[in-house]
């Protein structure tokens, strides 16, 4: 737990995030999800995990996990899905 002491409780940091995506029509009726999640106002050091969630008609889906360090943009999220997401 000495990561968590070290940014929550003894660091400065205090973590934001921008998370933008784009839904477009893929083949077979499919949707293809491409997102970028930004951390930003951190220290050098800071790491991060960030749960990424989808809105799929009411239901609550967990996306996975991003892990951010430092001050980045992670550009690299693409997913199939089989049916556009409400957000």
């Amino acid at each position: 737990m000495d990561w968590f002491f070290s940014e929550w409780v003894y660091g400065t940091s205090v973590p934001r995030y921008k998370f933008a995506y784009t839904v477009t029509e893929a083949d077979g009726g499919k949707f293809l999800l491409k997102a970028s999640l930004t951390q930003s106002e951190v220290t050098p050091d800071f790491v991060m995990a960030v749960p990424v969630y989808l809105d799929m008609d009411g239901q609550i889906v967990r996306l996975g996990t991003a892990t951010m360090r430092d001050n980045t943009t992670n550009s690299d999220l693409q997913v199939t899905l089989p049916k556009k997401p409400r957000g």
